[in-house]
């Protein structure tokens, strides 16, 4: 099944689709397809709406669907390069937290794994606040 979703996106990347492309025709609509809304509270007492795959109520079909999507995202990651990174951030987070949220442990680990594969890539400075100031007073990367 992995191999599957490699193959496919290294046919469209070789076809002229860029990773951007890939992530955001098959892996986001395959995460939210499979969402749920749940809403989330915070201490304060805000009231937050947060995304949470939806395992319960589907059919096999589905697990097919999310484990070619989960091997198309570290596929897409695997072609990134470090200087890439941040481009792909906003449409790789949200599936790999997705995976991570979830109660299934092979999801869970499947998610940790990309996790993992992405911050690989990246350095210190790529996940740092924008408009902030280091301890040392000088300004840090902005995202």
């Amino acid at each position: 099944m992995e191999d599957q979703g490699a193959q496919l996106a290294e046919k469209l990347l070789s076809s002229g689709w860029g990773v951007s492309k890939i992530l955001e025709s098959f892996v986001k609509p395959v995460f939210l397809k499979n969402s749920k809304v749940q809403n989330a509270k915070l201490s304060s007492g805000k009231q937050l709406k947060k995304r949470v795959l939806n395992f319960e109520d589907m059919d096999e079909s589905w697990r097919v669907e999310i484990m070619q999507a989960t091997s198309i995202l570290h596929w897409c990651i695997s072609q990134t390069k470090p200087s890439e990174v941040e481009s792909i951030l906003g449409l790789v987070i949200p599936p790999i937290l997705s995976l991570i949220d979830d109660y299934d442990v092979k999801l869970k680990t499947r998610g940790v794994s990309i996790l993992e594969r992405l911050l690989k890539l990246v350095d210190s400075e790529t996940f740092q606040p924008s408009n902030t100031s280091s301890p040392s007073g000088t300004n840090t990367k902005s995202l």
